[in-house]
């Protein structure tokens, strides 16, 4: 019987040690010159105990998290922290995945990896040594406040590192963005440095603060933005309006709107979205008008039912285009369809409900439409769901899982994270058993970590269908197998795939022994050996290995945090 091999924690790798002066130049030259000794190279300070005396103040001095600077007066001390450090194995795992988290941009896992980068084990940790009240030791607060870089992971990472670390991070500008939203009152007014900064400043320092003072007074920021609207280049002014989304109002609407003529176009596309968003703008008016010309109740008196009819739009004019209607659409579909698509999109979903008799969304979803434009019509639905966060209807438009979904997974996936976690659950796992384990991708992606026992057992079926049916290569469902074993229910799914496990190891086995026999038949002859079962069996042995190891992993990881108390999770 083929097991996991032991806790990937313990093997090799060059990000689990503490690198004191990896982005040092001193520290290099140090280490270069204790390698050449003496007889080879000057050593710094002369003598082989002035080099030791430097590299242990370069391993302090980093080890402290402080760069060096003019003495002054001594920092306030830091504030307690009542929290207990992990226990003793989950302080080491402690160690070990902050160092890879360190260690992952520079050394980036190989595209075709089967096994997940111990940085994509982080969150998890994260999320259940927060729930269980712990703080990261204190020698550990750089590492931990390095890894609060990635903006994905920002916010756990800084809840783990508590008031100790954000007083660490007050003392070193590297780590600014951890004290950013506490140097940041709420009345605070831009000082002239900062508008100088606008002025004169590196592009990076003026989306700073203009993302400052919008948060701080929106129309001033906006009005710093008009000022020099016109001297922008086509890419900053795409940028700087994306910032108006914070603090988007209705006294923004004139400047959106003088950003309707832009000579660019993906500026005018932008500008016409963040009006759509404005509740009662002229654009969104003109917008559900276009739509519901589109689109139009019928009711026979023949009592057959209501439908839709739908009617694109003949033409893509110039009004449409100011508005931001694109009027070349994507290769390989229609014009007219395009056209369609997008004015549903920039429409607010609310229009529909009264124009249609005040039915749901979900009534209105099941309602007949034209069959040519019924596609476009649910597509222009889900992007206008996505782009007015509107729930209702993502779970009106998500309906029966079984069913094709206009847009594929993607769309689903974005659709089901407007849900509750708990319904997005449910709803992957019948997705997974209706469609088996190739399309879900994106749709278990949005599915919170660690999957609850229905989707882990879901998602577990799935693969041991796709295993024995040996229809396509497991290469197609690496991406779902990659986020499986980062989210299932770990203790839940190593049963199930300990057994696939095995089948999977006798039939390699197998298949080894006919490819050599194939070899050897085939040595003396010109033909090329047959392979038996394309390596199919070798394939998923692989990745069913990745997936055990990475559940073993996971589940000693929440052994260690849990020491004996329950899982929250089960």
């Amino acid at each position: 019987m083929t097991t996991a091999a032991q806790d990937p924690a313990t093997e090799a790798d060059p990000g689990a040690t503490e690198a004191f002066g990896a982005p040092d130049s001193e520290w290099q030259e140090l280490v270069t010159a204790a390698l050449l000794g003496a007889e080879r190279r000057v050593l710094p300070g002369g003598s082989a105990a002035a080099l030791l005396d430097r590299a242990a103040t370069a391993t302090v001095r980093a080890r402290a998290g402080l760069t060096a600077a003019v003495p002054g007066p001594l920092p306030a001390p830091a504030g307690d922290d009542p929290r207990p450090e992990p226990p003793r194995a989950a302080a080491a795992r402690c160690l070990s995945l902050f160092n890879s988290a360190r260690a992952s941009g520079a050394a980036a896992p190989a595209w075709n990896a089967h096994r997940p980068h111990p940085d994509q084990l982080l969150p998890e940790w994260l999320e259940l040594a927060n729930h269980l009240g712990y703080r990261p030791p204190h020698a550990q607060l750089p590492l931990v406040l390095d890894a609060a870089r990635a903006r994905d992971r920002r916010q756990a990472v800084l809840a783990f590192a508590g008031p100790r670390g954000r007083w660490l991070a007050a003392q070193n500008p590297a780590w600014h963005f951890a004290t950013a939203a506490d140097r940041l009152p709420a009345t605070a007014v831009p000082v002239e440095a900062d508008l100088s900064r606008w002025e004169h400043g590196a592009f990076a320092d003026r989306v700073a603060v203009l993302t400052t003072l919008r948060a701080q007074d929106p129309a001033a920021g906006r009005e710093l933005l008009a000022g020099t609207w016109r001297t922008e280049r086509a890419e900053e002014r795409l940028l700087f309006l994306d910032l108006l989304r914070d603090g988007l109002g209705p006294a923004d609407e004139p400047f959106l709107e003088s950003a309707l003529s832009d000579r660019s176009r993906t500026v005018r596309s932008a500008a016409a979205e963040l009006l759509t968003l404005l509740p009662g703008s002229a654009l969104s008016g003109r917008m559900a008008q276009r739509a519901l010309a589109c689109v139009r109740l019928r009711e026979p008196a023949d009592g057959s039912g209501a439908e839709l009819v739908v009617t694109a739009p003949a033409e893509c004019d110039r009004e449409m285009q100011r508005d931001g209607i694109t009027a070349k659409p994507p290769t390989g579909q229609g014009e007219r369809s395009w056209w369609l698509q997008q004015v549903l999109e920039a429409a607010p979903p609310a229009v529909w409900r009264e124009q249609l008799g005040d039915r749901t969304a979900a009534a209105i979803v099941d309602l007949p439409a034209t069959e040519e434009w019924r596609r476009a019509l649910h597509l222009g639905w889900v992007l206008a769901a996505l782009r007015h966060e509107a729930r209702d209807w993502a779970r009106a438009l998500l309906g029966d899982p079984g069913r094709a979904f206009p847009g594929g997974g993607e769309h689903a996936g974005r659709l089901l994270g407007l849900l509750p976690e708990a319904d997005r659950a449910a709803w992957a796992a019948a997705y997974v058993t209706s469609q088996g384990l190739g399309p879900p991708g994106s749709v278990l992606s949005r599915c919170p970590a660690p999957w609850s026992p229905v989707l882990t057992d879901a998602v577990a079926a799935a693969a041991r269908s796709a295993w024995r049916a040996k229809k396509h290569h497991p290469a197609t469902h690496g991406a779902a197998l990659m986020t499986a074993q980062l989210s299932m229910h770990a203790t839940g799914a190593q049963p199930v795939f300990q057994r696939l496990l095995e089948e999977a190891t006798a039939a390699a086995e197998v298949e080894r022994r006919a490819e050599a026999a194939a070899r050897e038949a085939a040595k003396n002859t010109r033909t090329r050996p047959a392979v038996p079962g394309d390596g199919l069996a070798q394939g998923w042995l692989r990745e069913f290995t990745a997936v055990v190891r990475t559940l073993e992993r996971r589940a000693l990881m929440r052994a260690e945090l849990l020491d004996g108390a329950p899982d929250p999770h089960g």
